[in-house]
């Protein structure tokens, strides 16, 4: 008896440690589509993609927000977007998008608000939130996410505006 006992709580624990893998597991990648997002709106200013990374924001849990506005914050003051003339307009975004993620605790009512306005304006951004793909960004805009320095996204994202 003793070891069916043993059995059943080692089966147990190991159900629930794979639940928690996966809950953390989808949580990185709700911050992922987060980031990703962020990109778009920043350099490409797809309103779109605005709501789609607030969206992403009512959704995450309180600690999770809290990183993505440091993730922002981080990238406002410390990153070598402030050196870049061209970039200057996107801390001023940041620092709007950081104010909005701020603004309060978010309800359960405020996160379906938030999500019926993702879906009105762009269902396919909603469905891969709701699947935490965040290759959803890349894979619409694949030259803007292979740029590898802040000066090059800058000039692709330029190129990018004008055609």
């Amino acid at each position: 008896m003793t070891g069916f006992i043993v059995a059943a709580l080692i089966v147990v624990g190991g159900i629930v440690l794979y639940a928690l893998r996966r809950m953390f597991r989808h949580g990185g990648r709700i911050t992922k589509y987060f980031e990703n997002a962020v990109t778009v709106y920043i350099w490409l200013g797809e309103e779109d993609a605005r709501i789609a990374a607030v969206t992403a924001a009512k959704v995450a849990a309180k600690r999770q927000r809290k990183l993505m506005a440091g993730y922002l914050k981080l990238h406002a003051e410390l990153s070598e977007i402030s050196i870049i003339p061209e970039a200057q307009e996107s801390i001023q975004t940041l620092r709007e998008l950081i104010d909005d993620i701020e603004a309060k605790e978010w309800s359960i009512r405020d996160i379906m608000k938030a999500k019926d306005k993702l879906e009105a304006s762009n269902p396919e951004y909603l469905r891969a939130l709701n699947r935490a793909d965040s290759g959803i960004f890349p894979r619409k805009y694949p030259r803007l996410f292979a740029a590898k320095s802040i000066r090059e996204t800058a000039a692709i994202a330029k190129k990018m505006q004008s055609s």
